[in-house]
């Protein structure tokens, strides 16, 4: 009987002790009792007891780590940082990787697109020249297309003058760096009157109907309407724009046209039609600078290129003649520019 009380008593104890409720049972992964923590310095907390698989919060052990096969571990990198560069999320930092824009040969077209754009069309022609060119297409274009027997009789090579330059005047704006008219709708612009000029190069019954609808909708452009646009050619080149024979039938058979002719011949003409005179040599340099695109025929020849870019030099001289109202040099520029001209056809003809 004494041992069975004994054994009870034995138990209880070491059943009271292990569930702390006793003085000093708390035991390594278990939360400390009132008396315990009672015996801490005063205005310092108790340090938290360590946890670990016999306490109350940790009776269940921890998983070990998962173990993964080598075609797992193929699928990602040793160290992400060396892939992805320096700096955080957010940031925009090259590696030796992305440092390039274009990297592949494939991507030619863009870097040439992305050239162009970045050239500063504003620095050659202003917003204002460039709709009053448009503008002033409306009325050539409508006569030129006044009836089929006309236009079929000569009167397709005026179309198509007109509309290479209403092509190149939308290439322009679509790429213009600042504000001007009808950019949102520039790249179908060009498009539209790339192809009417292209069909113009004929006078058919086909491009005449063409060429009359085309001239109806620059009308309705010019009075604020809106037309139906084809999808841009985004990658287009400027010599799947325009030719280069009917640019430079627009500057004039004598190498200039009439009107810079005769604005520059006497201080009399140059100081009535200053205004004048800026646009259509901004017009001029805007041709001179299509023309050197390396997309066209001898667009990497160098002797062609000086041409050229003599071409715009003295274009841009004429509108600074103008705006320091020194007539002398507009007129110099001038027939500079006429003599680059001729120069330049004489050695240097084709394009379409």
């Amino acid at each position: 009987m004494h041992r069975i009380t004994w054994s009870l008593l034995l138990l209880a104890g070491i059943w009271f002790f292990s569930a702390g409720i006793l003085p000093g049972a708390a035991d390594e992964g278990q939360p400390a009792t009132k008396a315990a923590r009672s015996k801490a310095p005063r205005g310092k907390q108790a340090p938290p007891p360590e946890r670990g698989p016999a306490g109350r919060k940790g009776r269940f052990p921890t998983a070990p780590p998962p173990k993964w096969d080598e075609s797992v571990l193929e699928l990602f990198f040793a160290d992400a940082r060396e892939k992805l560069g320096p700096g955080g999320p957010g940031l925009t930092t090259s590696s030796p990787e992305t440092a390039s824009v274009i990297s592949d040969p494939s991507d030619a077209t863009a870097a040439d697109t992305a050239a162009a754009n970045a050239f500063g069309w504003s620095k050659l022609v202003s917003a204002t020249t460039i709709e009053d060119a448009i503008k002033g297409l409306v009325a050539g274009s409508a006569e030129v297309t006044r009836s089929p027997s006309g236009f079929k009789g000569g009167g397709n090579k005026q179309a198509r003058q007109h509309y290479s330059v209403a092509a190149m005047l939308f290439g322009v704006i679509a790429q213009y760096d600042g504000d001007v008219r009808w950019k949102k709708d520039a790249p179908g612009l060009r498009t539209l009157y790339a192809r009417a000029a292209a069909n113009c190069k004929v006078g058919t019954d086909n491009s005449y109907k063409e060429a009359k609808l085309r001239s109806d909708d620059l009308a309705e452009l010019v009075t604020g309407g809106k037309i139906e646009l084809p999808k841009a050619d985004a990658e287009a080149k400027w010599a799947d724009v325009v030719n280069r024979p009917p640019l430079m039938a627009r500057m004039g058979a004598e190498g200039y046209s009439q009107p810079l002719k005769a604005w520059t011949a006497d201080r009399g003409e140059f100081s009535r039609n200053r205004a004048q005179l800026v646009k259509e040599a901004e017009l001029v340099a805007v041709i001179a600078r299509v023309i050197q695109d390396p997309s066209f025929e001898y667009g990497d020849d160098e002797t062609y290129l000086e041409y050229a870019r003599e071409l715009e030099q003295q274009a841009r001289e004429i509108v600074e003649a103008v705006q320091a109202d020194s007539f002398p040099r507009a007129q110099a520029a001038a027939g500079r520019l006429n003599q680059a001209c001729n120069t330049c056809h004489d050695g240097y003809r084709g394009g379409g």
